[in-house]
């Protein structure tokens, strides 16, 4: 059974892993809202450590790990969670963007972060580290088509929704990572993570019914937990999740860092695509 203890109540109220509470005065969270925005947006603008304009985000969806039409119930359990979680604090969270001259800050949900490719792969992204929670209106965003794929059940998928989510909301009340790599370039204060999957070598073709051997590289980096990380569960399948099962599967881990490992594909005569879901292994 997963672990959903992901955040624990102490002192002070709200304690994330790999984050430290910047300015102690958590009064500051008291009547902040946060929106979670799961309906896709357009023309939008980040405005971090570098600005990037006019790129749109598409809603969540959970097509790819089999999950398509569970969206809503995914959402709600994820709503609770956040709510539960940061019980303690005054902040709240709502799916219904609020009116006209409320002061709220928002969570995009959705996509898979194309719009930063020059920077790298990012589970999240939030705009700025806000010591003290001075801005109420400032604006995070979680790339779930990254991770989406590696969770195959409704209540798996909303434990690391509320996870990533939680991640970027703490950097929205001034939370910032213990710990940061250089590696990471210029988001490194505000970056939840890189990934990079990559098929190394794969047929050009596939036909029902042969077996042909494809090699990935997985890499899995992030910047709020310490290494080493490993990969829980790796697996292919087809290019239409809606359509074909997982065509094979490997529950093995393997350890970071990264090294090719090899699949079977069954014959179900398209290429493969990758899922996975990535730990940290430290103590």
């Amino acid at each position: 059974m997963e672990d959903r203890r992901l955040l624990s109540i102490g002192s002070p109220p709200l304690e994330l892993p790999g984050m430290h509470l910047v300015d102690p005065s958590v009064d500051r969270f008291d009547g902040q809202v946060i929106y979670l925005n799961f309906d896709g947006a357009e023309d939008l603008t980040y405005n971090g450590p570098v600005t990037i304009g006019n790129f749109d985000t598409p809603p969540f969806c959970a097509a790819a790990a089999g999950l398509s039409g569970h969206e809503d119930r995914i959402i709600v359990c994820a709503l609770e969670e956040l709510n539960q979680l940061f019980g303690s604090t005054g902040a709240t969270f709502t799916l219904t963007e609020p009116a006209a001259g409320t002061e709220f800050s928002t969570i995009n949900i959705g996509g898979d972060g194309g719009a930063f490719r020059d920077y790298g792969w990012f589970v999240g992204l939030s705009e700025d580290v806000d010591v003290g929670n001075r801005n109420r209106t400032d604006t995070a965003f979680v790339f779930s088509d990254v991770f989406v794929p590696g969770y195959l059940a409704d209540a798996s998928l909303s434990a690391a929704l509320t996870r990533h989510v939680a991640h970027e909301v703490g950097h929205l009340l001034g939370y910032a990572h213990d710990s940061v790599d250089a590696r990471f370039g210029v988001l490194s204060s505000v970056a939840n993570g890189t990934v990079t999957v990559e098929m190394v070598s794969a047929p050009t073709s596939v036909d029902p019914d042969e077996q042909s051997y494809v090699t990935v590289q997985v890499r899995f980096e992030g910047n709020t937990q310490p290494g080493p990380w490993q990969v829980e569960e790796l697996g292919l399948y087809d290019d239409d999740p809606l359509v074909d099962d997982t065509i094979a599967y490997e529950s093995d881990p393997l350890k970071m860092p990264p090294q090719q490992n090899s699949w079977v594909n069954s014959g179900s005569g398209s290429l493969p695509r990758v899922w996975y879901r990535a730990i940290s292994m430290a103590s």
